[in-house]
């Protein structure tokens, strides 16, 4: 799933998805087996929280639809849960510096590539049925989407 979108992603293409703003997983499924690329379950302005946000990417894997998490605030707890949770990419809010941008990233990602906290007893590393370096491997692919708001971002948005 995560393959296929970054390759459409290289080759030009474009990929397609919507916001949810649903906590109903059915909506999820019904967006997978439309044919969309990916879907945004949205936390910052959306009704889920993090016991509903299961459920929603769960339905997204079973409908072969990315599930993208927009995440309420740029918080470590709130980007690495969603993570933990299954979720294949975050969409991260209100970055308004380069170095808010970085600290995301680290956030997001396990060493040597960023600073997220580990625990192999999660979802997304099967309750640690998965081997450890695979999980890495993988959780490290994710995708981390910066979303520049304000000002100051939009003054500094050539920083990298």
């Amino acid at each position: 799933m995560l393959n296929r979108f970054k390759n459409k992603l290289k080759e030009g293409r474009s990929v397609i998805g919507p916001f949810m703003k649903s906590t109903d997983p059915a909506f999820i499924e019904v967006a997978g087996y439309s044919g969309f690329d990916f879907v945004i379950l949205d936390m910052e302005h959306g009704p889920a929280g993090f016991k509903e946000l299961e459920n929603l990417i769960r339905a997204a894997t079973i409908a072969n639809v990315l599930p993208i998490v927009r995440t309420s605030d740029s918080s470590e707890v709130s980007i690495a849960k969603p993570l933990d949770l299954g979720a294949l990419g975050v969409q991260i809010p209100q970055v308004t510096s380069a170095n808010m941008a970085k600290d995301c990233v680290n956030a997001a990602r396990f060493f040597p590539q960023g600073e997220r906290g580990v625990c192999r007893f999660v979802r997304a590393a099967k309750y640690s049925s998965m081997p450890r370096e695979e999980y890495f491997l993988k959780a490290n692919e994710i995708l981390v989407i910066i979303q520049l708001e304000g000002k100051e971002a939009i003054r500094t948005s050539t920083i990298y």
